[in-house]
C-alpha cells in the first residue's frame, strides 16, 4: 500500500544505544480499512512484522478505556493486550500527559475529561475519556 523511509532517534540515555521513533501516516478511512499489517526493516536486522487477521480489523479504540478519579489525580485502566500503548494528552492543551504501557497507569491530573489515542500496533483511534468520580 505504501513504503516510508526515515532515521530513528537515538534515546540519549539508553546506554544499549535504542531507537525509537513515531509519526502519523495519513491514510484515508478506505484505505486504512485495508491495512493488515505493517513491516518495519533496519540495515543488518530481520524484518519486523505487526499483522492482524482481517477479521479483527475495527477502526478507533475497540476496547473499553476506564479512568477514575484518585487522591492524587486520575488513574486509566484498559485492556494492554488489546491495546500495548496509549497516549494519553490534556484535552485543553493538548500536552501530553503520559505514553502509558501495561493497562494500568496513574496521571497527575485533575481533568475530568482526557484526550486518549489507542493503539493495536497497527491502527490507532483517539477518543475522549470522560473522568468517573
Amino acid at each position: 500500500m505504501f513504503a516510508l523511509s526515515f532515521d530513528a532517534w537515538e534515546i540519549a540515555d539508553d546506554p544499549s544505544g535504542a531507537r525509537h521513533f513515531a509519526f502519523a501516516v495519513p491514510l484515508g478511512a478506505a484505505s486504512a480499512a485495508q491495512l493488515v499489517s505493517l513491516q518495519f526493516s533496519a540495515p543488518g536486522s530481520a524484518a519486523a512484522v505487526r499483522t492482524r487477521p482481517p477479521a479483527q480489523l475495527r477502526l478507533g479504540v475497540t476496547e473499553p478505556i476506564r479512568a477514575q478519579r484518585t487522591a492524587g489525580g486520575v488513574r486509566v485502566r484498559w485492556d494492554s493486550s488489546v491495546h500495548p500503548m496509549l497516549l494519553v494528552r490534556d484535552p485543553d492543551t493538548g500536552e501530553v500527559l503520559s505514553f502509558a504501557r501495561g493497562g494500568d497507569v496513574e496521571l497527575g491530573t485533575s481533568k475530568g475529561e482526557l484526550d486518549v489515542t489507542a493503539s493495536d500496533q497497527v491502527l490507532s483511534g483517539r477518543s475522549r475519556v470522560m473522568v468517573a468520580p
